[in-house]
């Protein structure tokens, strides 16, 4: 039985169907979308850091890579990775907490 079944079945109203049935069958997808927006949006920040700034990360990673500093290039990319699987972790936690019903989908 889907939740849109369930919905008419029990004849809830419009608020109890967006409290009970969609937003609960919502949230699953919106902390994917997240997590998959997570990678796009350092990847394009740091594009626009290494094109067009005067600090940051990406500037320092561009600048290294122009005097050719390798350790700081490597070290560059390892803190940028790191943000990424810092904020990505961040993110698990957060959803396993607020979705309870898909903790034994995830072991």
């Amino acid at each position: 039985m889907t939740y849109i079944e369930l919905g008419n079945l029990y004849q809830f109203n419009i608020w109890q169907k967006l409290r009970k049935i969609y937003i609960p069958s919502l949230l699953p997808n919106l902390f994917t979308g997240l997590r998959l927006c997570n990678g796009v949006i350092l990847q394009q920040s740091l594009q626009q850091k290494m094109i067009a700034a005067n600090s940051g990360i990406g500037y320092r990673i561009n600048d290294a890579r122009i005097m050719l500093d390798s350790p700081v290039v490597i070290v560059g990319i390892l803190v940028i990775g790191i943000v990424g699987l810092l904020l990505d972790k961040i993110l698990l936690i957060i959803s396993y907490y607020l979705l309870p019903w898909l903790r034994t989908e995830r072991k």
